[in-house]
């Protein structure tokens, strides 16, 4: 029975409407740390986070990339809540961060460990649940 109630509120998750971006990743701010997507949000949320690095990958760019993950505290400051760091050519999982309970507002960056030759896009799509 437990099965069948994962399975329901996974299909409730997929059904709702994902918002799709893209960051890029330029020769300008490669190697430093850069919003990737900034939410203000009020009341109670929960949220998911995925980013594709497909685009660093094939490049073979961007050495260790670190993505960042800020929980709005108090409505002015950010802390940190989470890390992805992702090694290109090495690392196969893409980035993601699920957010459980949140209120105030949630930021994502990125930060590449060495230089990209030409701008990069980086895809992202979030859910949140309110």
């Amino acid at each position: 029975m437990a099965a069948l109630n994962w399975l329901e509120a996974l299909k409730a998750l997929l059904a709702r409407n994902p918002t799709k971006g893209s960051h890029d990743v330029t020769t300008a701010n490669d190697k430093t740390e850069t919003d990737v997507v900034d939410l203000v949000r009020t009341g109670a949320w929960s949220l998911s986070i995925y980013l594709d690095l497909a685009t660093l990958v094939t490049a073979v760019e961007g050495g260790t990339v670190t993505v960042r993950y800020y929980s709005k505290i108090d409505g002015n400051n950010y802390a940190q809540i989470g890390k992805s760091v992702f090694v290109v050519g090495t690392d196969t999982v893409m980035p993601s961060c699920e957010v459980t309970k949140g209120y105030h507002g949630f930021k994502a960056t990125i930060q590449c460990s060495t230089d990209v030759t030409v701008t990069r896009a980086v895809p992202y799509v979030y859910i949140i649940n309110e």
